[in-house]
């Protein structure tokens, strides 16, 4: 299988999840999948921008009807030999089939999703996601072939690698201006102590898969 990825390096080192249980409906304890998602954000196809909010109606913790806000985010992984051994160990299945890869879908609600909101992603920013529950779904396609996409609800993020931040980066690391001695000639202005980062620069891939 052809390795697509920037460095060599595998979109399986991007899901930072582990296996568990938690309580469901009606307080029964099923398997989940949990823990951490990593995920450069994109725009979602046909759209012009990368997060996509609703309202629905829910009820509060009390049972009263409300109104909860969700925001999606999406995001994609190459599928990859490792990638795909990570899957089947996570939830069961086999997706070598997908080799134009894998879409990512994640919801966040409520407070969290005002919080997103606020960040306001951009395409190609990095992001972790603290993932409550994921699954691997299943679509059919046109051709009647079985498709596959991974989603999942998300508690809260932090931000890993922004445009914003790193168009923010030189002003900051910037010296502030000094008035020059008059016997001392001007420095050479020196560029901003900036990374030249790729796709995958800021992935930490200390971490091995358990397989």
């Amino acid at each position: 299988m052809a390795n697509n990825n920037a460095n060599n390096t595998s979109n399986a080192y991007m899901l930072k999840l582990t296996k568990g249980i938690a309580k469901g409906k009606g307080g029964a304890i099923v398997d989940v999948v949990h823990g951490g998602l990593k995920l450069f954000v994109r725009k979602p196809y046909g759209s012009q921008n990368t997060l996509t909010m609703r309202e629905v109606d829910g009820r509060d913790r009390d049972g009263n009807p409300t109104k909860r806000k969700v925001v999606n985010v999406e995001g994609f992984y190459h599928t990859d030999e490792t990638f795909v051994k990570a899957i089947q160990y996570f939830f069961g299945k086999d997706v070598s089939s997908e080799t134009r890869g894998l879409t990512v879908r994640i919801a966040l609600w409520d407070k969290a999703s005002e919080r997103l909101m606020k960040f306001d992603p951009q395409e190609k920013d990095l992001y972790m996601f603290f993932i409550r529950e994921a699954h691997l779904e299943e679509f059919q396609r046109r051709d009647n072939s079985v498709g596959y996409s991974l989603t999942a609800t998300a508690f809260d993020f932090e931000p890993i690698r922004t445009q914003k931040r790193e168009n923010a980066a030189p002003a900051q690391n910037a010296a502030p201006a000094q008035n020059a001695a008059p016997a001392q000639a001007t420095a050479p202005a020196q560029s901003a102590n900036v990374p030249a980062y790729d796709d995958y620069a800021a992935i930490d891939d200390s971490e091995d898969l358990p397989f």
